[in-house]
């Protein structure tokens, strides 16, 4: 038994022994100068004071209870708020994987749509045309009668525009 339910028991004792006290006395004392009254008076108020402490007797370990369960429903809502936010957490890390295909980051996306001159928001259609278009301009073949230098840049544009074009078509899924 801990500290304070032995002190709200010491409390309810000493009332109950006042209680039995002054009930003796109102019944053992001859009524001179009221003094019947003044026992009924530390009768009732004893009586009180022994109810009150009763009612703490019973109600510390009630009280005590809904301290562990409140304390219990703050850990249980802190658990819930950090499994919320983790799964929060997964599914947001799932959809930019989902959007960002393995091995593409995304200024090397930003960079592919630059290189091709396209937006972000072109669909399909407008990409694949711009890729045949810029494929038809930097295609090493029409470099051929060139020296040898401009052959070299024209396979490094080239390369640059199919890696680019790879992204993108890796990054909007398409076949």
């Amino acid at each position: 038994m801990d500290v304070k339910r032995k002190k709200i028991l010491r409390n309810l004792v000493s009332s109950a022994f006042w209680v039995i006290i002054f009930i003796g006395l109102f019944i053992a004392c001859p009524d001179k100068n009221g003094s019947k009254i003044i026992c009924a008076l530390f009768i009732i108020l004893n009586g009180i004071s022994l109810w009150n402490n009763i009612w703490k007797y019973i109600e510390y370990p009630m009280k005590q209870k809904q301290v562990k369960y409140d304390k219990d429903m703050s850990d249980f809502k802190k658990r819930m708020d950090d499994l919320i936010n983790n799964a929060k957490k997964r599914q947001q890390s799932q959809y930019q994987q989902q959007r960002q295909p393995v091995g593409t980051k995304v200024y090397d996306i930003k960079k592919s749509y630059q290189l091709m001159n396209l937006k972000l928001t072109d669909d399909i259609i407008t990409i694949k045309k711009k890729y045949r278009e810029l494929a038809k301009k930097y295609h090493p073949d029409k470099f051929a009668q060139d020296t040898y230098k401009s052959q070299e840049a024209a396979n490094r544009n080239f390369q640059k525009l199919n890696e680019a074009y790879s992204i993108i078509k890796k990054y909007k899924n398409i076949t």
